[in-house]
């Protein structure tokens, strides 16, 4: 077994596949080896062995999540559509006991199917299956959110922040929950929270950014964006809202460089080249600043928005 899994990750599926056999002959059935060999089959594009190994793990072991995903993903990768994934994935899991795994996967593909309310069912199922898995209420929690029930929502996340204390995403979520219900203190202090246990964990240094911003706090607002970026460097969303936290600390160099970088990745953003070229004006660069309000221009702006470009390039133009 250990040797197919050294084969498996030198990328020798073929020779793993024929060593997790073995293994499976001289020791059995086992959750981990019919799991791995369907992960060196999956990896083959062998999707329909791929599913029955899948099968013969969960059904060893119905609570073993990343089978049921992998059988998930496995059925998907057959081309099928949502809903007979869902079905397919249904006939096997009938014939286990009852699994709050089990519906939390169901549940998922429900969501993906737009069909909150059996989703939050199943989610339901799950909880009451296992009340102690963080996961659980923290799905049931997203599809509560999902499908507008914030208050008990909240609720949900607060228990799997009981059961996990460092649950980074149900922090996050909770503390977007309440930025929403204008109660500040507290989602700063979760999103902080989220941070501090994922300090990779790109998207809470997002909300904790706009949050800063929106409080005043711009020096933390510019930090938390430099965190993002470093994280999503690809990401011009990131790099515009670091420009926007510089421009705001008037580091207006800086804030240029860090448009730059957003357009770089998103030439055609009417708010950057609009941010841009207030920037350039704030370091003197009239020329340069005309050449983004030009842009502006030419991207389907508001009757507001076009006047106010063309009074600012007739004022940049006449200094």
């Amino acid at each position: 077994y250990m040797f197919a899994r050294q084969l498996h990750a030198s990328d020798k599926n073929l020779e793993a596949i024929s060593s997790y056999r073995k293994s499976i002959q001289l020791d059995g059935d086992r959750t981990a080896c019919h799991y791995d060999l369907g992960n060196a089959f999956f990896d083959e594009k062998r999707y329909a062995e791929a599913v029955t190994e899948y099968e013969r793990a969960v059904a060893i072991d119905a609570r073993h999540g990343a089978s049921h995903e992998n059988l998930i993903s496995a059925l998907a990768a057959q081309g099928l559509q949502a809903a007979a994934v869902l079905a397919k994935y249904e006939e096997v899991t009938d014939k286990l006991k009852p699994s709050s795994v089990a519906h939390m996967q169901a549940g998922r593909l429900l969501m993906k199917m737009k069909k909150s309310t059996e989703a939050i069912a199943r989610f339901r199922s799950a909880v009451k299956l296992d009340p102690t898995s963080a996961i659980a209420h923290f799905n049931l929690a997203h599809a509560l959110e999902q499908a507008g029930k914030q208050t008990e929502a909240i609720g949900e996340y607060k228990k799997a922040i009981e059961i996990a204390p460092n649950y980074a995403k149900a922090l996050n979520n909770l503390g977007f929950l309440y930025e929403g219900r204008q109660r500040d203190r507290l989602a700063l202090f979760y999103y902080q929270s989220a941070v501090r246990f994922a300090p990779d964990y790109a998207l809470a240094w997002n909300n904790l950014g706009i949050l800063y911003g929106k409080r005043g706090k711009h020096r933390l607002e510019v930090e938390a964006f430099k965190k993002q970026v470093a994280l999503t460097p690809k990401d011009p969303l990131a790099h515009f809202n670091l420009g926007v936290g510089r421009h705001r600390t008037r580091q207006y160099r800086l804030a240029i460089e860090s448009y730059k970088k957003s357009l770089a990745l998103s030439a055609n953003d009417k708010l950057t080249h609009w941010h841009l070229a207030n920037a350039f004006e704030h370091t003197g660069d009239w020329n340069l600043a005309n050449n983004h309000w030009q842009k502006v221009l030419t991207l389907n702006p508001t009757e507001a928005e076009k006047m106010t470009a063309e009074k600012h390039i007739r004022e940049n133009a006449a200094r």
